[in-house]
């Protein structure tokens, strides 16, 4: 199982089954969808305390705009962060971004795919041990905040 498509195009799913067995929220960039004007999540990851992670690791907003958004000059003035507090919430963004293209397209993408895809992205977070090292991530950042405020 190659973990870098769940960072680019499988990335929804994989930030809802980080944050159902991590217990973190899930966070993402969110821009403008050219032509259409609907908020669209870019990319979706978990997000603990000012750590990121997604399916490759720990991340920076700053690399995630520049993969995600270089090249897209007329997203980049509409994009911003947000933390989802419940999966639900997370659930309704992207049902409102995929709805921009058919009034049922989420429904029917959500019971056909996304499940699917969910269950995936938890075989590979078991597979690659992703909670451990998001955890590891956290107490690491948590530990290099504590010795600079010394």
């Amino acid at each position: 199982m190659e973990l870098e498509s769940f960072r680019f195009g499988r990335c929804y799913a994989m930030a809802y089954g980080l944050s159902e067995l991590s217990g973190w929220n899930i966070s993402a960039l969110i821009a403008k969808r050219e032509g259409v004007g609907v908020d669209h999540v870019v990319h979706a990851f978990i997000e603990k305390d000012g750590v990121l992670f997604d399916a490759l690791g720990q991340v920076t907003k700053e690399e995630l705009f520049k993969i995600f958004l270089d090249g897209h000059e007329k997203a980049i003035p509409t994009a911003y962060w947000t933390t989802f507090q419940t999966q639900e919430e997370y659930k309704e963004a992207l049902k409102v971004a995929f709805n921009s293209y058919d009034d049922s397209f989420f429904d029917n993408w959500y019971e056909k795919d996304f499940k699917n895809e969910i269950m995936e992205a938890k075989k590979a977070i078991l597979e690659f041990d992703l909670i451990k090292k998001a955890e590891e991530a956290w107490k690491k950042n948590k530990v290099n905040k504590k010795s600079c405020t010394r």
